[in-house]
């Protein structure tokens, strides 16, 4: 049997857009500033408030829309 599930997971990944509102669990509170698409995901920009600005994969951060 399968030990662990490959290939579709990106199905879940949530699509952002730029002027997202969106909550890191680290960061906090910030806003997306650009949005690269790649093969199955998303590469993001986000300006948040505390700690600037970070590039990121949606396929595995943790963070949600506001």
């Amino acid at each position: 049997g399968k030990a662990f599930p490959m290939g579709n997971e990106s199905a879940s990944v949530t699509n952002y857009e730029v002027g997202d509102k969106v909550r890191h669990f680290k960061f906090g509170n910030g806003e997306i500033t650009e949005v690269v698409d790649r093969e199955n995901d998303q590469e993001i920009v986000v300006e948040f408030e505390r700690v600037g600005t970070k590039r990121m994969l949606a396929s595995i951060v943790k963070m949600k829309k506001l």
